[in-house]
């Protein structure tokens, strides 16, 4: 009997699906057993933690999810090519508020296995119509080594697998018999956008292979343009229902070469042909000894390219690609092409990829990286995740055929069920891992009793942490709630603010510099902390390297040397950067002038950018303002203009080689303010310097009048 409805599905198979929750219990020990003190993983737990966190946090807040102010403070930064997952974040709302962030973590790793199996498990009951064999599928995709890598990774957004099979699902039954399942593929689709993009582009791939499959299968050119046009309305139905967040995207790739990544990362992330064949790394038997041939094949710190396919399952899918060609045409067209693009770019034997050779070996992948977009694709080694749903359909189908063979159906009731008893306990042998990895959340050892403190202020400001920590200072973060300037996102990138002036040093962790203001005192320096709503300063104690601890050193003695810290423990030393109140607004130049340089007169000053250069400015609470500096023209007479927030301009002459004090009258706006200086005639570049100059700056003051 054939799926005609997947919650009538869900009800006929209760007792496959419960045992799928026994063993997502057992399959990720010891989870359950630190269910809200600790999470599973040791690589990118507590980024994904983060994701929970910020979800939960942003819909609280009636804000964007996609976008995030408490990160990369106080310009915040865009989400749309992190690995966000607010699918995950979403449904984890409910656990949070019941059971905590740790909990919400840990329930939805463990309830995406069970999710992965039973997606995979009503798949096959649509192919096979056979329970035994069905089940048997949903142990081979839903706890095979792929998911265990992820889960021992920490990396909950790629355990979301269990939409892609349900998705294939709705699309065949859609095609075949009941159109109204369509819509279901567009939704599971947008779902499966909204969890992992990686897997909406395999769920992309597999729809291009369903049309050419049933092309094939159809042969009539009406049924053909019958299924192309059914799998253009579920992509229709799909752009629509996810262009509020594709749109931005499209935009951001455009815009941000951030989105997207060389050729080497895709040669990088790649899966070595041997590691197919590997068993799995994290048996408690065989595993010590998969993972040292295993590392030689991957590069060091890359996390990725674990393929385990299963012995079991390969050999059960041989008899089923051998004995039932019909019914596994399609899933054998998955497979090799799964198979393939998880090989990446060029051909990787042993460790030895054939990009680093005299003679490349181009893959498919290559070909597949020119399509639109596929860019922003650096690890083809996840397409081993479609290898291993068409290796358990086809699993399915060998199991099916065994069970239906003349002897087997003749055998009692008792000795009929022996044959999937004995599958599938082989395949949870072959499988089964050995206890993961915790990390600690609830008595983390590097988390300072500080950040609990800062929870229990419902206050809303930022604290900035020296050095940024990036993935321990987004998880220190779902402790202390604060805005914090670190943090780090999947297509990394450098904070705006890392060469202003003040907060440059502190935000890199490098030793301070002298800019161009009249004042550069570290009383100066704490009052446009405050006037940013910094309300501490961290300065970590760990797990640094000499150069970090000789910049702290160094940061703390200059800013902070007549300063008491506000508190201080074997992890961390935090100030508050109190001032003389003094009015000024705070000032820095912005990315379009030269870095400071030092006359020989000991003056610090700077060259525009060419013939323009910006100043930003913060009113700190004082709104007419006189801006003062010092201006000497590159090797000719010169005009300044001066313009505040795109308004009207002011003129100023300026003679040759000589330097001119000038004084301008401001009216700043709240918020940012952008001052513009420009030369009205071309920058040039004097002898044995490359650089184009025009203007160069000193002794600049903006003062309350």
């Amino acid at each position: 009997m054939r799926v005609r409805s997947l919650g009538a599905a869900l009800r006929r198979h209760g007792l496959a699906l419960l045992g799928y929750c026994l063993l997502a219990l057992a399959f990720t020990w010891p989870t359950v057993a630190h269910l809200q003190d600790a999470i599973t993983g040791i690589v990118d737990d507590r980024e994904c933690l983060w994701n929970i966190w910020w979800v939960s946090k942003a819909l609280s807040l009636g804000v964007p999810i996609f976008s995030t102010p408490y990160m990369f403070y106080p310009t915040g930064i865009s989400l749309y090519f992190h690995t966000l997952d607010p699918l995950n974040g979403v449904l984890a709302v409910p656990l949070v508020m019941l059971f905590g962030i740790s909990a919400a973590f840990n329930i939805m790793s463990m309830l995406w296995f069970v999710l992965a199996a039973g997606g995979a498990y009503l798949l096959a009951y649509d192919v096979t119509a056979n329970r035994p064999a069905a089940f048997i599928a949903g142990l081979i995709y839903g706890f095979s080594p792929y998911m265990a890598f992820h889960l021992w990774a920490g990396q909950i957004t790629l355990l979301s697998t269990g939409l892609l099979p349900l998705y294939l699902l709705a699309l065949l039954v859609g095609l075949r018999e009941r159109w109204p399942f369509l819509l279901l593929a567009a939704a599971l689709l947008t779902a499966t956008g909204l969890s992992e993009w990686h897997y909406l582009i395999f769920a992309v791939t597999i729809t291009g292979l369903v049309a050419i499959s049933e092309s094939l299968r159809l042969r009539q050119a009406r049924a053909i343009l019958a299924v192309f046009a059914k799998c253009a309305g579920v992509g229709a139905l799909f752009l629509a229902l996810f262009s509020p967040v594709l749109v931005p995207m499209i935009a951001e790739y455009a815009n941000k070469a951030s989105a997207q990544r060389p050729i080497t990362h895709s040669v990088l992330h790649s899966v070595d042909l041997l590691a197919f064949w590997l068993p799995s790394i994290y048996h408690p038997l065989w595993g010590d000894w998969a993972q040292s041939i295993f590392s030689r094949l991957v590069s060091i710190n890359v996390v990725a390219g674990v393929a385990t396919l299963g012995y079991v399952a390969l050999a059960l899918a041989l008899i089923g690609t051998l004995r039932e060609w019909r019914r596994s045409a399609l899933f054998v067209l998955m497979f090799v092409v799964g198979f393939l693009l998880a090989l990446g770019p060029y051909l990787q034997i042993n460790g030895v990829n054939s990009y680093d050779t005299a003679h490349p070996i181009p893959m498919p992948f290559v070909l597949f990286r020119m399509l639109p977009f596929m860019e922003i694709f650096r690890f083809p080694s996840r397409f081993v995740l479609v290898a291993m749903l068409a290796l358990a359909m086809l699993a399915a189908i060998g199991t099916d055929w065994l069970t239906r063979l003349p002897r087997m159906i003749r055998l009692p009731r008792w000795g009929r069920a022996g044959l999937p008893a004995l599958l599938v306990a082989l395949v949870l042998f072959e499988f089964w891992p050995k206890p993961f990895p915790i990390d600690p959340t609830a008595n983390a050892a590097d988390v300072s009793p500080f950040y609990r403190q800062l929870a229990a202020d419902p206050s809303d400001y930022a604290i900035l942490e020296v050095p940024n920590l990036k993935a321990n200072a987004m998880f220190y973060q779902t402790i202390h709630q604060k805005r914090i300037f670190g943090g780090r996102i999947a297509r990394e990138k450098l904070h705006d603010w890392r060469h202003d002036r003040f907060f440059g040093a502190l935000i890199d962790g490098t030793p301070p510099v002298k800019d161009i203001g009249v004042d550069e005192s570290p009383n100066a320096a704490r009052a446009a902390l405050a006037c940013q709503g910094v309300r501490y300063v961290v300065f970590y104690k760990q797990n640094l390297d000499a150069r970090q601890s000789d910049a702290i050193a160094a940061l703390q003695d200059t800013l902070f040397a007549d300063v008491p810290p506000t508190y201080e423990d074997d992890i961390l030393r935090a100030y508050q950067p109190t001032a003389t109140p003094t009015g000024a607004p705070f000032w820095t130049p912005a990315r379009d002038w030269y870095e400071p340089e030092v006359s020989a007169a000991g003056t610090v000053f700077r060259w525009l950018k060419g013939d323009t250069g910006t100043l930003r400015v913060y009113p700190c609470g004082a709104s007419e303002v006189t801006l003062r500096f010092n201006v000497t023209p590159m090797a000719q007479a010169r005009t300044l203009q001066v313009r505040l927030n795109g308004g009207n301009t002011e003129q100023f002459p300026l003679a040759q080689d000589r330097l001119t004090s000038l004084e301008i009258r401001l009216t700043l706006q709240p918020g940012e303010n952008r001052v513009e200086f420009h030369s009205a005639e071309p920058p040039t570049s004097p002898v044995g310097d490359p650089r184009l100059l025009s203007l160069q700056f000193s002794n600049l003051s903006i003062l309350p009048r």
